[in-house]
């Protein structure tokens, strides 16, 4: 009788030790994961606002905060006031199946096509200010231009160096940032070129470019047309907006670079491009539909 008792009594406290051990290790990974998800919330919120001050900063410098500059037309010569006509904009969603670049991915990574072996130029360490650095190609030499939308988000400053990966994670003051800068592809020619393409990440905060999703909407378009480009050689080009696509990674706008002007003008007439129109802009970002692989393109005419 007492043996059995024993017995009840020391498996009574092995059960009870057994649900305190698990009851300790539940209770230890439900903190470790709190303070884990705490510390990543922490640090993105402090890239954001990290981002969002030093791009603040520098809008002090932006051309576009200045004196107006002259109105560039296509054929080069200054033009008093912006074209007042606008083409009607298209979406489509196709996608063609053959390509060997990809664009930039969202607010992680914006693969924007396999890597030159090459690196860009230098940036200039960033000064604590820069209401009193000089121009903007003084804080980075990859400074090229400044694209500014009215209606969204979009008021940044416009690298190119030479490969499509420096700029993915790195502000344009040479800071690591999930932001990254807004940067054109390296195998573009500048905005001088029949064929120009600029990838942005698509923020969760709703900076870079992720304001372009509101181009999905009809009244949104019609409402802003027009892209604004002030060159860093100074002059500005207005950019009309005729099509806004949802495609794949593989669709042809991203095999373009290097085909002739008759093939580039040709892809973009399938497009909705307006009759006459010879140098095009593409903007280019990730969706948040649930496909890596998808992108937000935006086809505008000059």
């Amino acid at each position: 009788m007492g043996r059995g008792s024993g017995g009840k009594r020391l498996k009574k406290r092995n059960g009870t030790g057994a649900r305190r051990l698990l009851f300790s290790t539940l209770l230890f990974l439900f903190v470790t994961g709190a303070v884990t998800a705490g510390v990543v919330l922490i640090e993105t919120q402090y890239n954001y606002r990290a981002a969002r001050d030093e791009y603040l900063e520098l809008r002090a410098l932006s051309p576009a905060s200045a004196d107006p500059a002259p109105i560039i037309t296509n054929d080069g010569q200054p033009q008093d006031a912006p074209m007042a006509t606008t083409p009607p904009v298209t979406e489509a969603t196709d996608s063609a199946p053959t390509a060997s670049t990809t664009p930039p991915a969202a607010d992680s990574t914006p693969t924007a096509s396999a890597p030159a072996p090459t690196t860009g130029t230098p940036v200039t360490a960033a000064p604590e200010t820069y209401t009193n650095s000089g121009n903007l190609s003084a804080i980075n030499p990859d400074y090229i231009g400044w694209i500014k939308i009215d209606g969204t988000a979009v008021d940044y400053p416009v690298v190119q160096c030479q490969d499509n990966a420096r700029y993915m994670g790195t502000t344009f003051s040479g800071k690591g940032n999930p932001s990254g800068t807004i940067f054109m592809d390296y195998r573009c020619g500048g905005f001088g070129s029949d064929f120009a393409v600029l990838y942005g990440h698509n923020m969760r905060d709703g900076s870079m470019f992720a304001s372009l999703h509101r181009y999905r909407q009809d009244s949104f378009r019609q409402a802003h047309p027009t892209i604004s480009v002030t060159l860093r050689e100074g002059g500005v080009r207005l950019y009309q907006i005729f099509a806004v696509r949802l495609v794949d990674v593989g669709d042809r706008a991203f095999s373009l670079f290097g085909q002739s002007e008759d093939n580039i003008v040709g892809y973009f007439a399938q497009h909705g491009a307006p009759k006459g129109a010879g140098q095009f802009l593409v903007l280019s970002t990730c969706t948040t539909n649930g496909s890596k692989d998808e992108r937000l393109l935006i086809f505008a005419s000059y």
